[in-house]
């Protein structure tokens, strides 16, 4: 049994693919949308105790059309925040004589204190040597809750705060097929995004602070709730609440009879922190028996100001 393969138009590593369409490109098949029929449930974990589940559904529409659906759930532990929130999105695209076209949509939610909501178009032109395509990302997220912030006087203030970001990407990916087994990927995004911190409520204080207005100003112009969520928890598990401005992806796979192994780096760009997140990831999908794919994955995230973590993951496929 020969696993399926895919081609990702995206930078994501994520377990939901928001970041943009997902097309069958298995050379065997007849139709231009076989192999698209399959269900799968997957997880990810990193060392922080960061974690996130994932079911999906797709399946073949006659016999150029698709269509995806997902939920699952996540944990995501950060600086004096802690969110769980349940994923949804969806998918559907169309498979054309030599190209193809995807879009997506996936949200994240925790209750009122935060939502945040990706949308993802991709445009994919193919040949028998590789493909080329061209992305573009869309997202809305807001925040609500408190920030602790020490200050220059040694007291500590708590700020009630929200903070909504929004912006647009676009990016290029493209695949070379190299002989009939190793096949070499490359992808590059480029997000626009504004941020807006608002005070909530009254702040609070403990010990000594002298300059509270300056203290809150302070604590709001650090963006503390979503643009740099990825510095407090930084590992590919909770990269898909990153605000990135930069992001950058190469990667190799190599096909096997019942096994196709990859490994990618993904170099990230956090918005406005000054620091970049590196990643290295190992995964090697496995034909274990007709119809049944399992995929374990392996990883280490780094940035100079967060240091770095190892995580893994599994994922489950079943395909018909």
């Amino acid at each position: 049994m020969k696993p399926r393969q895919y081609v990702i138009a995206s930078c994501a590593v994520s377990l939901a693919g928001v970041g943009g369409a997902v097309f069958a490109a298995d050379d065997a098949a007849t139709a231009p949308n076989a192999g698209m029929n399959q269900v799968s449930v997957g997880a990810q974990r990193d060392a922080l105790h960061n974690r996130e589940a994932l079911a999906t559904l797709g399946v073949a529409l006659g016999e150029r059309a698709w269509a995806r659906i997902g939920a699952g759930s996540a944990r995501s532990e950060q600086t004096g925040v802690s969110r769980r929130p349940t994923l949804a999105n969806g998918a559907a695209g169309w498979v054309g004589d030599g190209w193809a076209v995807g879009g997506a949509i996936a949200q994240r939610r925790d209750g009122a204190r935060y939502r945040q909501t990706d949308g993802a178009l991709a445009l994919e032109w193919r040949a028998s040597g590789g493909a080329l395509g061209l992305d573009v990302a869309q997202r809305h997220a807001h925040a609500e809750g408190t920030v602790a912030s020490s200050t220059v006087s040694g007291g500590t203030v708590f700020v009630p705060a929200a903070e909504s970001v929004s912006g647009h990407g676009l990016g290029v990916h493209g695949t070379l097929r190299v002989g009939e087994r190793l096949e070499l990927s490359a992808a590059v995004m480029r997000h626009h995004f504004r941020v807006n911190s608002s005070q909530t409520g009254t702040a609070s204080t403990v010990g000594n602070v002298i300059d509270l207005p300056g203290a809150i100003d302070s604590v709001l112009a650090n963006q503390p709730l979503l643009a740099r969520t990825l510095l407090a928890s930084t590992s590919a598990v909770t990269r898909d609440e990153a605000a990135l401005d930069r992001s950058a992806r190469v990667g190799v796979a190599y096909r096997l009879a019942q096994t196709t192994l990859s490994a990618e780096y993904l170099v990230d760009r956090v918005h406005e922190a000054g620091d970049t997140l590196h990643s290295v990831q190992v995964k090697a999908a496995i034909g274990i028996a007709t119809h049944w794919t399992v995929t374990p994955a392996f990883g280490r995230s780094h940035s100079a100001q967060a240091g770095g973590v190892n995580y893994g993951g599994l994922t489950a496929s079943y395909g018909w």
